[in-house]
């Protein structure tokens, strides 16, 4: 018969090597998974004449973005851009024009 030292070593290790699967598969896991909220595309850089004024993103596809984070550099009407990001469907904002996106990486188009 086991020792009751014996028990708690064996269980401290299945607590140990339980406790290393979970952190490495919630390490691993979101990188590996397919991320349905993340887009790419390329479109035009619009004023909005609405709340204010602010810029938007016209997608060739015709969907329009409200980015969070647009970078001055690009706050360009007309300006022909090829944007990657998060959309962010838990936000709101007072704009109530587009999809919200959380800009990831923009660069200009020639």
């Amino acid at each position: 018969m086991k020792s009751t030292e014996q028990r708690k070593k064996r269980s401290l290790l299945i607590v140990y090597i339980a406790i290393s699967i979970i952190v490495v598969l919630g390490t691993v896991l979101p990188f590996a998974l397919p991320r349905e909220d993340i887009i790419s595309g390329t479109g035009m850089v619009k004023f909005v004449n609405l709340e204010g004024g602010f810029y938007g993103i016209i997608a060739d596809s015709g969907i329009q973005y409200d980015p969070t984070n647009l970078d001055r550099n690009f706050e360009q009407d007309n300006l022909r851009v090829k944007f990657e990001g998060r959309i962010r469907s838990e936000l709101v904002n007072t704009h109530q024009w587009g999809t919200i996106l959380e800009l990831t990486r923009i660069e200009k188009l020639p």
